[in-house]
């Protein structure tokens, strides 16, 4: 008896963790391509991401992110694009506990093979980008807003670097997000 009624009250007592929070980015975004040291213009698009975690302690949150940056630019009629996807896992520490919590953040990121395409004058060509994965880290920071205790609002930027691979894409982005805490 005391067995079961200690685990139900570990149980109705929640998570060992303060909380879980997931969320949607949606931004900007600059990608700059590194070819052995030759780095190409840089060329803009749109940013997109999912991103979840737990709170470990105060303020530290361990988290997981999805992102997929894009860039293109057009010339005499004809548009190049680059996509890449971004998977990785980090931490943000958050400075307060007020409805204004500003952080830092910083991830370990798998960069998945870039796709480019061409397109104009009635035809396109879509290819992967053959040795564009490779692993990276982000750094950035921002801030959440309490919109209410479950929902949150957040502005923010980060610079993501690929360490490895053949073509590295490094991207510059500034978003903002929403989401909820469980």
């Amino acid at each position: 008896m005391k067995i079961a009624t200690s685990l139900l009250a570990l149980t109705l007592s929640g998570s060992a963790f303060a909380g879980t929070e997931a969320g949607l980015i949606v931004g900007f975004d600059s990608m700059k391509a590194d070819l052995n040291g030759e780095t190409s213009d840089s060329e803009t698009g749109m940013m997109f991401g999912l991103r979840g975690g737990t709170e470990l302690s105060d303020g530290v949150v361990l988290d997981a992110q999805f992102l997929r940056h894009s860039a293109s630019t057009s010339e005499g009629g004809v548009t190049a694009s680059a996509t890449q996807m971004v998977v990785g896992i980090g931490a943000r520490y958050y400075i307060g506990d007020g409805s204004l919590k500003p952080f830092a953040a910083g991830h370990a990121n798998y960069h998945l093979g870039a796709n480019a395409s061409l397109s104009g004058n009635g035809s396109s060509l879509d290819s992967e980008v053959p040795g564009s994965s490779g692993m990276g880290a982000d750094v950035g920071g921002g801030a959440q807003f309490a919109i209410s205790d479950s929902l949150y609002a957040e502005g923010l930027a980060y610079y993501s670097l690929q360490f490895s691979g053949d073509i590295k894409y490094n991207t510059l982005a500034f978003g903002a997000g929403f989401g909820a805490k469980f």
